[in-house]
């Protein structure tokens, strides 16, 4: 397993119920096909026992397939979905003298010799998975297979079947002690990314299965120095327990202050970007007052200040001017003013 990148491996699963439906089409009436090279595989790897012909021969199809494929991501899940298939049929032979690392490279070398070199075509990722890591990307699997059956029902029902919710959240929440500690790192994120896609369809989910989770727990721990705090503090509170506090004190206090860490690690990078905005302010203020008094020492003390002045008073003088015109064109607006005033409807308030 040493050339697994497993975080890799793990996230492709949801994708593997797209890629069975795609092997069952390719290796569709293949049984023929491969008749010659499958019998070389299975005397040599199986002794001649025909249990794996069918599979045999599937694989060889799907590998074909694969060969004339260009480099991808797609064609990387492919073969991480290929090589967890290979393992499966093997395994369900359940001869103990298959499962091992030795009789998978064996295996492959045969298909290597009579079919297509699987190694070149795949490049990463081949390779006989231990039984514990087989168990993980087979509940993946049925994970995800129930699940999309639940988002696209088959055309036959059209209708959505709460079992295949109930299902993968039992998967799910099965794992929870698997997840305790950083060894099952990526499987447990491949995980925590189920919850994500569980919780975007939240509102089909519930709207369809009444009794259905609404909130899944993440399984993903969280920062190095967030789980420091709360190991200090859940220190601190078995220290203050040995006094005369009470249990449910104890547990009040320090949940209390279990929110005060998360929601303070939380709105540390919240504080960085207000004291962010502060600089921004303080520096705007000060441009604008450097630009002043700059403005000030020009207009006072440089030919500046001289060529300015004249502009300003030709200004204020033709201002004056255009006022005088407007008043040549309303003789009478002082008059209206008086007629205002001795209207009979002026009623003078002492």
């Amino acid at each position: 397993m040493e050339d697994f990148e497993l975080d890799e491996y793990y996230n492709s699963v949801k994708y593997f119920p797209k890629y069975e439906g795609e092997f069952n089409n390719i290796t569709a009436g293949s049984a023929n096909s491969y008749i010659q090279q499958c019998n070389y595989i299975i005397s040599s790897c199986f002794d001649g026992k025909l249990d794996f012909f069918k599979s045999c021969s599937n694989i060889a199809a799907f590998i074909k397939h694969l060969q004339y494929k260009a480099d991808s991501i797609e064609k990387s899940q492919k073969c991480n979905f290929l090589n967890y298939k290979i393992n499966d049929e093997v395994k369900k032979l359940k001869n103990v003298s298959y499962n091992n690392v030795d009789f998978y490279n064996k295996l492959i070398n045969g298909y290597k010799k009579y079919v297509h070199n699987l190694n070149i075509i795949c490049k990463k990722n081949i390779g006989y998975l231990d039984e514990d890591i087989f168990r993980k990307i087979e509940d993946l699997y049925k994970i995800y297979t129930r699940f999309n059956r639940f988002v696209l029902p088959s055309s036959s029902s059209d209708v959505s079947n709460c079992q295949d919710i109930t299902d993968p959240v039992d998967i799910y929440n099965k794992h929870k002690g698997t997840c305790e500690n950083d060894i099952n790192k990526d499987f447990c994120v491949a995980l925590d990314n189920f919850k994500n896609d569980y919780q975007t369809i939240i509102g089909k989910i519930i709207t369809k299965c009444k009794d259905a989770e609404e909130y899944l727990q993440s399984y993903v721990k969280l920062s190095e120095n967030t789980v420091l705090l709360l190991q200090e503090d859940e220190g601190s509170g078995e220290r203050g327990a040995s006094g005369d506090r009470g249990i449910s004190g104890e547990i009040g206090e320090t949940g209390g202050r279990r929110d005060t860490i998360l929601q303070d690690s939380l709105a540390q990078e919240g504080s960085h970007e207000m004291g962010n905005s502060k600089s921004t302010m303080t520096i705007a203020l000060s441009s604008m007052l450097v630009l002043s008094s700059a403005s000030f020492l020009m207009y006072k003390f440089t030919p500046f200040g001289s060529w300015l002045r004249p502009l300003i008073q030709r200004n204020m003088k033709q201002s004056d001017k255009m006022n005088e015109e407007v008043l040549r064109f309303y003789p009478n607006s002082s008059g209206n003013h008086m007629d205002i005033e001795n209207s009979r409807y002026n009623i003078q308030y002492h």
